[in-house]
């Protein structure tokens, strides 16, 4: 007997010092809020243990303004940095349909473009980068959309199914139609991020696409959605290299290294004219490195010369991956190796001494109105 209770006594030791450890943490940062209760600030952020995926997504969407997308202003700090987390977790979190991911992918799109907390930011660029990943890679088909058509494609497809509000009970040429439309909606390249984040939204609304059954097209809306979902996070991946926090424009640039996305070439090389942090010129580097093309050595070419040993290492390393050997430091060995290579850089080079030559002349003959 008295063993018992010499063991009864010891387990409610431990539990009372888990309790008292919980208590203690959350006079550093905050376990127990409004929403839980100290065991629950115990088991998530003690323990560390993950909550559901509704969890994240809700606990990100309802902390922020409707309109403005801001965090709500709050006296807990706590719940700020819960939000933060739970954009980190978004990414690794498991999703059983392509319509959640969908959900999941615009609120983080929102994160990264509009969030006041940079570090929201950067972890929403983190996280769609882990969720394209999970994705397969379609071919681009260079149909640029600004969004008329699209949206005339949705309205055909409600007039279609929306009376049933299920693909089961159509005729097959509308199923056949239905399949047709869905493999247009899905070859599009958006003209923007905005139209992008918008056309994820019907594939999760619409219940005659949820609910679609019929093997042909929930193989059209699955593999649809999946191309706007990729369209998607590598347009918000862009527009985060110019973010207004240099690790916010760090972790969009890998994200755009990571998914190898050639598309967002522009965004990086336009940025790269005016990057001063040496983090973020370094991951651009890399990316350049990773997505080739003669832009890209053109513009590594003077980082061979630039006034940081570390991005004169970065470049040559990067030119390296590129021509699969290294050619050393010298500017002019690998200006050679780049003009044999790209010959419409030999092309550009003649132009440019050529233009140079005549501003030469004409800054050396007789001012107009001379004799």
């Amino acid at each position: 007997m008295r063993g018992q209770r010499t063991r009864r006594g010891a387990a409610a030791a431990c539990l009372l010092a888990i309790l008292a450890l919980a208590a203690c943490s959350s006079q550093q940062k905050k376990l127990a809020s409004d929403e839980g209760s100290v065991l629950d600030g115990l088991v998530y952020g003690t323990l560390g243990m993950d909550r559901d995926t509704t969890y994240y997504y809700q606990l990100v969407r309802d902390s922020h303004d409707r309109e403005t997308f801001a965090y709500r202003p709050s006296a807990d700090t706590y719940l700020v940095d819960k939000n933060v987390d739970a954009v980190q977790r978004l990414g690794h979190a498991p999703y059983a349909r392509l319509e959640g991911q969908a959900q999941v992918v615009a609120l983080l799109i929102d994160v990264l473009l509009e969030d006041r907390s940079s570090l929201a930011q950067a972890n929403a660029a983190n996280s769609l980068t882990l969720l394209a990943m999970r994705l397969p890679r379609y071919p681009a088909r260079g149909l640029v959309e600004r969004g008329d058509r699209f949206l005339a494609l949705i309205q055909e497809l409600d007039g279609i199914w929306q009376p049933t509000g299920a693909c089961t009970s159509r005729p097959a040429y509308a199923r056949e139609r239905t399949v047709a439309v869905l493999n247009e909606m899905g070859a599009f390249e958006m003209a923007s991020i905005s139209i992008a984040k918008d056309t994820l939204i019907p594939f999760y609304t619409r219940d005659y696409l949820i609910d679609a059954t019929e093997p042909s097209i929930r193989t059209a809306a699955d593999t649809a959605l999946t191309r706007r979902m990729g369209d998607a996070i590598r347009l918000a991946l862009r527009a985060g290299v110019d973010a207004d926090e240099a690790f916010v424009r760090e972790e969009s640039v890998r994200g755009l290294k990571t998914l190898v996305d050639r598309g967002g070439a522009r965004a990086v090389l336009g940025r790269l004219e005016v990057e001063t942090n040496w983090r973020v010129r370094a991951e651009m580097t890399e990316y350049l490195a990773r997505v080739g093309g003669e832009d890209a050595v053109a513009r590594l070419l003077p980082l061979l010369e630039d006034g940081d040993p570390s991005m004169r290492n970065a470049a040559r390393k990067a030119l390296a991956r590129i021509a699969g050997r290294d050619l050393g430091f010298r500017r002019a060995t690998w200006t050679r190796w780049a003009h044999a290579t790209y010959p419409v850089l030999a092309a550009r080079a003649a132009e440019a001494a050529a233009e140079a030559a005549r501003d030469e002349d004409e800054d050396g003959g007789p001012t107009p109105g001379m004799p």
